[in-house]
């Protein structure tokens, strides 16, 4: 059984990264904790005891994870264009998902030194929809970096994301492969990450307002409701392409 703890200052700020507003915590206590506990067995297969640990992951180890799946994605792409498997028109999206996340990268770098795994969940997401489509076209086998609430970082260990996080991550995935996919055009997509950005800026004035930093039930009712308007509105831009595919242009 693993259970996972998280660490951050309470006090935040926002910044504005492409399309996305990040909530950024204003202090530098940006390390997590995994705390795992094995259990022990003997010769006979008996359960005799448990080993508890603890692994302290350091905040860089989020953006090297970043880079190294980056890249990796990169090789994959060459590849297969290298032996017909991709067109010219699908590497040059693909790429240019991947020239997006390198540029959000250096932003967060020169904003914030290092940040937390909050602030790289999103484009984490992104890379996992490029690491997906590779699937489809080339079938290479995409381990993805943020599955069911966790970012898996570079030796395996994992971080759980807190309920808004995850939110905003889900809907980002279900953004980018909708774009992926030409199921929405890159105006719909602009207008629905917007709606987020609305909902980050909200998310910060509630942990602003209070001393823990914490929302109260009905700040995070109001937040959840507004996710639940933005799925919404996503599903209604998708349900209006349907059977019309859309052109989608490289982000610049």
């Amino acid at each position: 059984m693993t259970s996972i703890r998280n660490m951050f200052g309470k006090s935040s700020s926002l910044i504005a990264i492409g399309s996305c507003l990040f909530v950024l915590p204003a202090h530098a206590e940006v390390t997590t904790t995994t705390t795992t506990t094995d259990t022990v067995v003997d010769s006979n297969g008996q359960m005799v005891g448990h080993v508890v640990k603890e692994t302290t992951i350091k905040s860089d180890v989020y953006l090297e994870t970043i880079d190294t799946r980056r890249f990796e994605l990169e090789k994959v792409i060459a590849q297969g264009m290298a032996t017909g498997k991709i067109t010219q028109s699908q590497a040059d999206y693909l790429r240019s998902e991947l020239d997006y996340v390198t540029k959000q990268e250096q932003i967060i770098k020169q904003a914030t030194g290092v940040p937390p795994y909050e602030q790289i969940a999103v484009i984490a997401v992104r890379l996992d929809v490029v690491g997906q489509r590779l699937s489809d076209l080339v079938g290479y086998k995409w381990v993805p970096i943020v599955t069911n609430g966790r970012f898996v970082v570079l030796n395996g260990d994992v971080v759980q994301l807190d309920e808004i996080a995850m939110r905003r991550a889900d809907l980002e995935g279900k953004i980018s492969l909708a774009l992926a996919n030409s199921t929405l055009t890159t105006s719909q997509a602009d207008t629905i990450r917007g709606q987020l950005d609305h909902i980050a800026n909200t998310e910060v004035q509630f942990r602003n307002s209070s001393p823990s930093g914490e929302f109260t039930d009905k700040q995070a009712k109001e937040l959840f409701t507004d996710f639940d308007h933005v799925a919404s509105n996503l599903e209604t831009d998708i349900s209006k392409n349907h059977g019309n595919p859309v052109t989608t242009e490289p982000k610049k």
